[in-house]
């Protein structure tokens, strides 16, 4: 009689030993859903986006300037993404600093969804990061309940979008609606904004998007900036792309106030060092040193000119012991810091590695400066009469 013989495989448990499940998920290939072309700028101003940005620093926009007519560098950034069963309800771009961000972080800050895709233009409820909108620049667009259209408004108004951040605050990333019209004539070229069209393969199904935005100074300066891209389908499917490419994000360094720098909002002011007989000295102190935006370490510089009188100039020693006929300007911060003596129209580091806005809590708040010091020693010799001369506090991207 034939025996059935079974086999049964078991796993043998040793003593001291745990057994677990390997598991594996597999998912889409986003090579096969998203094709990310790059970044681009507009050399020519003619419209035509065709220079790659890669390993070059984006120039950032002035955030006194609310008119998006009025700023100079857009860049367009560009890719494909499929649709073959119509099913795409939602496109997530992210630029994002990979200083600043790597692994969950990335997600967190970039972000996707809307409330309402035509009223609710800007994602914010994922964007509650410490780095965003430093390190992390949003635009996030829908169809709504129906598939992309080239006739379709991407905002409810032609309206400019404002990435990171709902309202209409002048200090972020700027992404133009479709349509927005540019001056050839003003060189800022003709395009639309966020331009959504199937091109000539429209057998394949797959849109060509391009996309329209200037950042603002609070990214911060850094020449690793990402992109991230996410497609969402009515199916469930989400398809991430992550490219590794290197785009740069410029320095920005200015005061805060008015564009022309003319009505700085806490401005250094002209001192009085009155009477003064020569071969005496005088101190004042708490002098305002200004408020600041920047999106690097940055030093703080100070330069005076020449004390002058009519065709009179004074000649300045750099010690505290000037010469006959001359004098010597001495500055120091008031709290801390070092002092140096200045040389005419020379400037001097008053501030050394400051912080940038762009590793505040509030980014777009304007940084207080301390204020100075300065003494100025007279030498014998001087003509009678009132000199006057002038300060200037300027800022740089340190190192």
């Amino acid at each position: 009689m034939r025996k059935l013989i079974v086999l049964i495989i078991t796993s043998v448990l040793a003593t001291g030993a745990v057994a677990n499940a390997d598991t594996v998920n597999v998912v889409n290939n986003p090579a096969d859903f998203i094709v990310f072309n790059g970044i681009f700028e507009d050399t020519n101003a003619d419209g035509t986006f065709d220079v790659s940005m890669e390993g070059k620093d984006m120039i950032v926009h002035n955030p006194i300037e609310q008119n998006p007519s009025n700023i100079d560098n857009y860049y367009q950034l560009k890719f494909e993404v499929l649709d073959s069963a119509e099913t795409l309800e939602q496109v997530a771009v992210c630029i994002y600093d990979s200083d600043a961000l790597s692994g969950d972080a990335i997600a967190t800050n970039c972000g996707s969804g809307y409330v309402d895709p035509l009223t609710d233009l800007l994602r914010s409820s994922n964007i509650t990061g410490e780095y965003a909108p430093q390190s992390a620049i949003n635009i996030n667009f829908s169809p709504g309940t129906t598939r992309f259209d080239a006739s379709r408004e991407v905002g409810p108004d032609n309206s400019v979008l404002v990435a990171n951040k709902s309202g209409t605050s002048r200090d972020y990333h700027r992404v133009l609606g479709r349509n927005f019209g540019k001056s050839v004539v003003a060189q800022k070229g003709t395009f639309d904004g966020v331009e959504v069209d199937s091109g000539t393969a429209t057998d394949d199904e797959v849109w060509d998007v391009d996309i329209m935005f200037a950042p603002s100074y609070l990214g911060h300066n850094s020449g690793n900036w990402n992109v991230r891209l996410l497609a969402i389908y009515s199916d469930g499917t989400e398809v991430e792309s992550l490219d590794t490419k290197n785009y740069g994000i410029g320095y920005w360094g200015a005061f805060a106030g008015d564009l022309d720098q003319e009505n700085p909002s806490n401005p250094r002011t002209s001192k009085d060092f009155e009477d003064l007989i020569p071969g005496e000295n005088k101190t004042i102190t708490g002098i305002t040193t200004g408020s600041y935006h920047t999106n690097n370490n940055s030093d703080i510089t100070l330069s005076a000119s020449k004390f002058a009188q009519g065709g009179t100039e004074l000649e300045f020693d750099v010690d505290g012991t000037p010469g006959t006929g001359t004098l010597s300007f001495e500055c120091s911060p008031t709290t801390s810091g070092v002092s140096q003596f200045l040389a005419a129209d020379t400037a001097v580091n008053l501030f050394t590695n400051v912080d940038p806005n762009s590793q505040e809590a509030n980014p777009d708040d304007e940084l207080v400066l301390d204020t100075h010091d300065c003494t100025l020693y007279l030498g014998t010799g001087v003509d009678t009469g009132t000199y006057t001369n002038v300060m200037t506090v300027g800022i740089k991207k340190n190192g």
